[in-house]
């Protein structure tokens, strides 16, 4: 029986994920960097059977003890930014654009966790469209470097490169209206040969994307793949 660990399960992406684990059958572990008064919100956030939460710091031996402990046998990393926790990370203090610690330090933690507790488990890593350490978006650097960090492990990998996220519970207005606006010009791409760039970079809703993920990461074609486009439309 399969038993998820998901970093970012406070996200809108971390939320649907632990709710589609839940429906088909996985045990998960909801790892949270929440206060100790918010986690009672949060079990009943995330309520579902087989699902409990961790609010184990982001330091290399606690997390690598929970992986001994847990022996989870996938991990699924979606602790990147979306444009909308990016601006968040700015009202506490982090620089705009410092994703190397808002998107690459904690997979890169959380990876090297799981080697140091010498358990296997299946890297399931939410990356972007355009990934690359040779891209001039810092965003895009980050993520590929993340993408490296997965590829350049002991572990079997699942790598999702997502597209704009935009959020099953009608929040995020602004990225959601970013989104609509991106469609509508990759619509226009698509009649005018740029079909590719449309079913690439057209915009997801976090549920739909959620249930992809599942899906691939729980499937043994998925072992070892970098995902991306349609085939995360189901």
């Amino acid at each position: 029986m399969p038993t998820a660990f998901v970093a970012g399960a406070a996200t809108p992406l971390g939320r649907d994920v632990i709710s589609e684990l839940s429906r088909v059958g996985v045990a998960a572990i909801a790892h949270l960097q929440v206060d100790v008064q918010e986690r009672p919100a949060w079990q009943r956030k995330l309520n579902f059977p087989m699902v409990r939460l961790d609010a184990t710091p982001w330091d290399m031996p606690r997390l690598t003890q929970v992986m001994e402990q847990n022996s989870p046998s996938h991990i699924f990393i979606l602790t990147g930014s979306t444009q909308t926790r990016a601006r968040a990370a700015k009202k506490q203090g982090i620089p705009e654009g410092n994703y190397e610690t808002t998107d690459f330090k904690k997979a890169d933690m959380l990876i090297d966790a799981v080697l140091r507790a010498r358990r296997e488990a299946h890297l399931v890593y939410l990356s972007a469209v355009g990934a690359s350490t040779s891209s001039s978006d810092p965003h895009l650097v980050a993520m590929g470097r993340g993408e490296k960090k997965v590829m350049g492990s002991t572990c079997p990998y699942t790598i999702i490169r997502a597209p704009f996220i935009r959020s099953s519970e009608g929040g995020w207005w602004f990225d959601t209206a970013t989104a609509r606006t991106q469609d509508v010009f990759l619509s226009v791409l698509g009649l005018v040969g740029g079909r590719a760039a449309r079913d690439r970079k057209r915009s997801i809703r976090s549920y739909d994307l959620a249930s992809a993920i599942v899906a691939i990461a729980l499937d043994p074609a998925g072992r070892n793949a970098v995902v991306e486009g349609e085939r995360l439309r189901l």
